[in-house]
This record gives structure tokens, C-alpha cells and sequence, in this order.
């Protein structure tokens, strides 16, 4: 077992490996890891709880989580992220490679569109001209990446596109 307690976040961006540089994490946080299973299959759980974070430059007061990395796959109990203006919950099996199977979820909680934007421009440097407002909904996955069949269902209020104010945005995907 590795305990972990970090003062500063982001003195882990040059010490972990891809992706948790590009989220460029600021704030505090502990966290415990164990390790276990064989060479061949290594089992890597723990718990994370961070406090008084940015992700990606965006501000938010808590993310925990339980976790375990086995078989390919980042199973998650109830990650949550709480910000100043909602939240979200992520819960379930991340494949890790294009074998293993999805089955997670997503859900959004009043989030601030414009941290999801922010996110999304730094992450895919693509700027959308919509601002302003909330999201709520869900997004969920199953099977393995090349196959997965994934549903959304995001309700967006109080939101810009362009310069048009929109009241109400119901989107439904698969």
C-alpha cells in the first residue's frame, strides 16, 4: 500500500504519466494505492480525494473516487466532481486498450457550460461560439471501443449560440 498526501498538485503533472499532464492539476489531495495480482496480471486499486483543485484551468472544490486498473480496464465507483456551479459523477468500467468493454456513465449536475467549453477548447484547441448557462444530463457507454454503443441525453438552459440567446436545448443522441 502507497499513501499519498499532496500539497501540490501539480508537482505530480511531471512525475505521472500521460494523460494527467494535459489536465494540468492544481490544488491539494491524498490518496492510498495498493497493488496486487501477478507480473502478468497486476491489479492496481485505491481512493483519490482532492480539495481546492483546477482541472484544465477550471476551478472546482472536490474530486474522489474510489478506483481499480485491471484487465485492461479503469473500473470507477462514483468519481465526483463538485465546482462552484454543479457537478458530475462518473461510474463504472473504462476500457483501457480496444479489447477490453466499456459500461460507464456519465452524469451532469447544473454544470457550467462555459467549464465545459473551456475544457473541450483545451483539450481539442476547438472553439465553439456558444457560452453561458447550464447542463444537465447523462452520458453512457457500453461494449469495446470500436463497437460501443453510447447514448447522451443533456438538457443545456440559459445558453448562448453566438449571439442568440437559447432558453432551452434538448439533446438526445446514440
Amino acid at each position: 500500500t502507497v499513501s499519498l498526501k499532496a500539497a501540490d498538485l501539480s508537482a505530480l503533472n511531471e512525475l505521472l504519466p500521460p494523460p494527467v499532464p494535459l489536465l494540468a492539476l492544481t490544488g491539494q489531495g491524498d490518496g492510498n494505492v495498493q497493488f496486487s495480482g501477478t507480473t502478468e496480471h497486476p491489479v492496481v486499486s485505491g481512493t483519490l480525494a482532492l480539495r481546492n483543485l483546477t482541472v484544465l484551468g477550471a476551478a472546482a472544490s472536490r474530486l474522489a473516487s474510489d478506483f481499480r486498473i485491471a484487465a485492461e480496464t479503469l473500473a470507477i465507483n462514483a468519481a465526483k466532481l463538485e465546482t462552484p456551479s454543479g457537478g458530475a459523477e462518473l461510474s463504472g468500467v473504462l476500457a483501457l486498450d480496444d479489447q477490453a468493454t466499456n459500461e460507464w456513465q456519465l452524469r451532469l449536475r447544473d454544470l457550467s457550460n462555459d467549464l465545459l467549453l473551456g475544457w473541450a477548447y483545451r483539450l481539442s484547441k476547438a472553439e465553439l461560439p456558444i457560452g453561458g448557462g447550464t447542463l444537465n444530463g447523462k452520458l453512457a457507454c457500453k461494449g469495446p471501443w470500436r463497437h460501443a454503443e453510447t447514448t447522451a441525453e443533456f438538457v443545456a438552459t440559459a445558453l448562448r449560440i453566438g449571439e442568440e440567446p437559447v432558453a432551452r436545448l434538448e439533446v438526445r443522441a446514440t
